[in-house]
């Protein structure tokens, strides 16, 4: 049935005005709540590596767009960019939800109470309003010339509609990969937040704030306390029943300074580096046996099996920090591995090579990550490198600035350094590092209240994800421990457990491949 012209122009002007309202009204709630849609764009799981260009782009197009469709003479080509945006946006959620590894909650924006699957449908409605004006329009353009004239242009015209479909989608496909690519492997500090990775199930207030997680076992969580070093607490995962064990050990001839405890279940390392000595035993009885050692004198050490450590001290040659593995039943024969830890000031070593020390038993790779710069190393047993892997950060060389005392034989830091990578835990094939620094797009009042996690992959040597952890009244945590199903944090006196989700369970349990040079 063909259309009276009355009819036609009631359509074309019905699906134009209902354009004019979602995109004006879109693009002025963006420009309106401007923080918060770069917020959205900068962490979206396909676009954020070119959100500087979208959070503009955007919103003037649909204001563009829409003062086309408000004129008579502009009208075709305003429906026409309004078919490609919609197109576009389509496109983009259809590849959220098909090929995205995180589905945020909602897509945001002036339909953000619609569930993703309820927008797709929605703006696929869209389309066909803007395929039937354009329809319309050329039909009602061509109507009065001869038959044979009409036919080719009304096909000519009406082809464009699959054509540019096809172009836009594929479009997005392309800004998709290659975003991946480029926040993969050239990644400008943008981080990516996949949806609830972490759930929170309780905490408890442990009453002293000198608690820190040493270990876990048989469902168990231990804490060591810093002030009370031969006490071990005994946690279940639901944080509802408790246990207090004491390390059955007589210290009185021993010159002890700072005693820390580690528990690779179901054996515990009482371990004080300055002594130095290693008091070692089992969770089932608690009684510990003195390991004293000549050498080596170290700050941080870490069980990589029963018998064998990786340690961090001061070498005595340099003066500078030095990692290093030895057995404890010969700890004579230690292995030093010089060039591991490179300093970048001639006059340092010491402050510029500070970082945190931990041990993946999974991949049986050593990792120090740099306290100051954006830089871990991933190296055997033997304390041999592996590689020299980035963090997500941008700064290359540590902040630092060293002051000399007591005529040149003391170094300090002459003001606050910045720091870039607080506590770093390796578990199975993945690093979890509590970054300092707040990436692109991420509010500044979020990140003071919050402790940022970047998760990387060891394997691909990539950044995979990142997650917040909240503070508790500006407290942040002070200890950090992960199991297969849980994650377990202190701050100040609590105690919290969160659950590991779908997103971040589901790549604990990949299939671990080795690490190449």
């Amino acid at each position: 049935m063909k259309l009276n012209a009355k009819t036609q122009r009631v359509i074309i002007e019905i699906v134009s005005l209902l354009y004019i309202l979602l995109f004006v009204y879109a693009a002025v709630s963006k420009l309106l709540d401007f923080e918060n849609f770069q917020v959205q764009l900068g962490q979206s799981p396909l676009l954020s590596a070119y959100a500087k260009i979208l959070f503009w782009f955007v919103p003037v197009i649909e204001l563009i767009i829409a003062l086309a469709l408000s004129i008579n003479s502009f009208r075709f080509w305003g429906l026409y960019g309004a078919l490609v945006i919609m197109t576009l946006f389509t496109s983009y959620i259809y590849i959220i939800l098909n090929f995205s590894s995180d589905i945020p909650c909602s897509c945001g924006g002036v339909l953000e109470k619609l569930g993703w699957t309820e927008h797709l449908i929605f703006n696929i409605i869209f389309m066909i309003l803007a395929i039937i004006a354009l329809w319309i329009s050329v039909e009602k353009h061509y109507g009065n010339q001869p038959k044979r004239h009409k036919i080719n242009k009304f096909f000519s015209v009406i082809s464009l509609f699959p054509v540019t479909i096809m172009i836009c989608g594929s479009l997005v496909w392309f800004l998709f990969q290659s975003s991946d690519y480029i926040i993969n492997r050239e990644n400008p500090f943008i981080r990516r937040f996949p949806t609830r990775p972490i759930q929170y199930v309780n905490q408890m207030d442990l009453k002293y704030n000198s608690y820190y997680i040493a270990g876990y076992g048989k469902g168990k969580i231990y804490l060591g306390n810093y002030t009370a070093p031969l006490y071990v607490l005994e946690i279940d995962t639901t944080l509802s029943s408790t246990k207090e064990h004491k390390i059955v050990i007589d210290l009185k001839k021993y010159s002890i300074h700072s005693l820390k405890l580690t528990i690779n279940s179901p054996f515990f390392y009482l371990m004080d580096g300055s002594a130095p000595l290693i008091i070692t035993g089992t969770t089932a009885d608690w009684k510990g046996t003195v390991q004293k050692l000549d050498q080596p004198y170290f700050s941080k050490a870490i069980p990589m099996d029963s018998l064998n450590f990786v340690f961090r001290g001061l070498s005595s040659a340099t003066r500078e920090n030095v990692l290093g593995v030895f057995n404890i039943q010969n700890p004579s024969k230690l292995k030093l591995a010089y060039g591991l830890l490179q300093k970048q000031s001639k006059n340092d070593g010491i402050f510029d090579t500070d970082g945190h020390l931990t041990y993946s038993k999974e991949l049986a790779k050593i990792i120090y990550v740099y306290a100051y710069k954006n830089q871990y190393i991933v190296a055997d047993n033997y304390g041999k490198l592996n590689y020299r892997g980035k963090t997500i950060d941008t700064v290359n060389t540590p902040q630092i600035k060293i002051a000399h005392l007591n005529n040149g034989t003391q170094k300090t830091m002459a003001v606050p350094p910045l720091l870039v990578n607080g506590f770093a835990v390796a578990y199975k094939h993945l690093l979890f590092v509590d970054s300092h620094l707040r990436g692109q797009y991420e509010p500044e009042k979020v990140s003071k209240r919050v402790s940022t996690f970047d998760v990387y992959d060891l394997t691909k040597k990539s950044c995979l994800m990142s997650f917040y952890l909240p503070g508790i009244q500006r407290h942040k945590l002070h200890s950090f421990y992960i199991t297969d199903h849980h994650i377990f944090i202190i701050i100040n006196r609590q105690l919290l457990v969160y659950q590991i989700n779908k997103n971040l369970k589901k790549e604990l349990e990949k299939t671990i491949h080795s690490i190449s040079q």
